[in-house]
């Protein structure tokens, strides 16, 4: 895994002159699954929007070779995928079109889709398991498949860089599985995958590699068991946790130790 296809170099994000993210200087490899950890309010989102060109950021980010902020934003769509959080979609827009949408990047403003546009939003729809929801408007459809019809989305940009905001907020925990089962395929096929993650355990079981943004800047990058470390996760969540690795399953826990206060009765 040598293959440097994301690239920041002190990239800072300020807000009314207040630091939201600082001092980011990270390469991103060909193939890793990275999810960004963190409490909220540092900068988590914020870096993600900064690295799809989103918000103003001082520093450079330099995708697939080149300085994204001289680049247009059809290079951009064609070389990052971004999905969204919160995401407003009309609800007369069909699964289909929707993920059709993801095809803009590829045509032009005086032509309809192509064939070639068509079988890829066929092939990505099938790969998500929601081709039988092609014709269905987002209001008929569950919270998994609606993730699911936006992940089709993202994959029809056929991007070597997916950019994911919490894409399992809303799910249970085996759709959010289910979920993070298609980003381990997808980086197998070669795919960068950087997604901002609530659920340390699941981070932990499925990421390569892990950022930990905390005091709004990066204070931990490694693998899972290099990242959650106790120290570290007490500086960035404020909480005192026993992390272990669970035999029976070989997964890491993490484990919140109370802290003695007034709702336990002292």
């Amino acid at each position: 895994m040598n293959d440097v296809v994301l690239r920041l170099e002190e990239v800072s994000v300020y807000r009314d002159g207040q630091p939201i993210v600082q001092d980011v200087t990270k390469d991103f490899y060909k193939g890793e699954c990275i999810g960004i950890i963190g409490a909220n309010g540092n900068g988590k989102t914020t870096l993600l929007k900064a690295i799809r060109q989103l918000l103003p950021y001082e520093g450079h980010i330099y995708g697939n070779g080149q300085d994204l902020a001289k680049q247009s934003d059809i290079f951009i769509a064609k070389t990052m995928s971004y999905m969204q959080q919160q995401v407003e979609i009309p609800y007369a827009f069909s699964a289909e079109e929707i993920v059709m949408t993801g095809r803009y990047a590829y045509q032009s403003w005086w032509d309809s889709e192509s064939d070639e546009d068509r079988r890829i939003v066929q092939e990505v729809m099938a790969y998500t398991g929601v081709s039988h929801l092609k014709d269905h408007r987002l209001e008929q459809v569950s919270g998994g498949e609606k993730q699911r019809i936006l992940l089709a989305k993202s994959l029809a940009q056929e991007t070597d860089i997916m950019l994911l905001d919490e894409p399992t907020s809303a799910l249970d925990k085996g759709h959010s599985d289910d979920m993070f089962r298609f980003f381990q395929h997808l980086c197998k096929q070669g795919k960068t995958i950087i997604t901002v993650v609530h659920d340390l355990e699941l981070a932990a079981k499925y990421c390569t590699r892990l950022l930990l943004i905390g005091e709004h800047r990066v204070i931990a990058d490694g693998t899972p068991e290099e990242v959650l470390q106790p120290d570290y996760i007490k500086r960035a969540f404020d909480m005192d946790t026993d992390v272990f690795r669970d035999e029976r399953y070989g997964q890491l826990r993490i484990e919140i130790i109370p802290s003695k206060g007034r709702w336990q009765g002292d």
